[in-house]
C-alpha cells in the first residue's frame, strides 16, 4: 500500500479492476523481496517502509513514492520495459470510498481500510 494524501495506490489491468500486488513478505528479507516484486511488476521503484497489518493470506505495508511521481484517479501508465505485463496502470483510490464491486478482491477491502487507518494513525500520533 502507498499511501498519497487521502489515497491509497493500487495496480490496475487494462480492462480489469484495480488489486494490490501479490507476493508474500515472509522471512527476514520480506521487506526486500516486496520492493523487488513491486519494481519488476511495475517499473516504479517504491521505498518500503513499515508492516501496516498481516494476516496468514496479506500482507500490507507503508511504501513511499518518489516525490516526483504523481498517481492520479484516473492511473500513472506503466513503463513498457518492466518484466510483467500483467499490470497496466497505478491509480490512486480513496479506501473509504471504494465499494466490494471495485476490487478485483473484494475481501481485501477492509484489510487495505484497516491499513490505511493504521499508517494515519502512526504518522499523525500528537506528541
Amino acid at each position: 500500500m502507498i499511501p498519497q494524501q487521502q489515497a491509497i495506490i493500487l495496480v490496475q489491468q487494462k480492462h480489469g479492476l484495480p488489486t494490490t500486488l501479490g507476493v508474500s513478505a515472509e522471512g527476514s528479507d520480506g521487506l526486500c523481496k516486496l520492493h523487488r516484486y513491486a519494481w519488476e511488476k511495475t517499473g516504479i521503484n517504491i521505498e518500503v517502509n513499515q508492516l501496516l497489518f498481516q494476516t496468514p493470506q496479506l500482507t500490507i505495508v507503508s511504501c513511499l513514492l518518489s516525490n516526483d511521481i504523481h498517481i492520479s484517479e484516473r492511473g500513472l501508465a506503466l513503463p513498457a520495459w518492466r518484466t510483467s505485463d500483467k499490470y497496466e496502470y497505478m491509480v490512486a483510490k480513496n479506501p473509504y470510498l471504494l465499494t466490494r464491486n471495485d476490487l478485483k478482491n473484494p475481501e481485501m477491502l477492509i484489510p487495505l481500510r484497516e491499513a490505511y487507518v493504521a499508517h494515519f494513525n502512526k504518522n499523525h500520533k500528537e506528541d
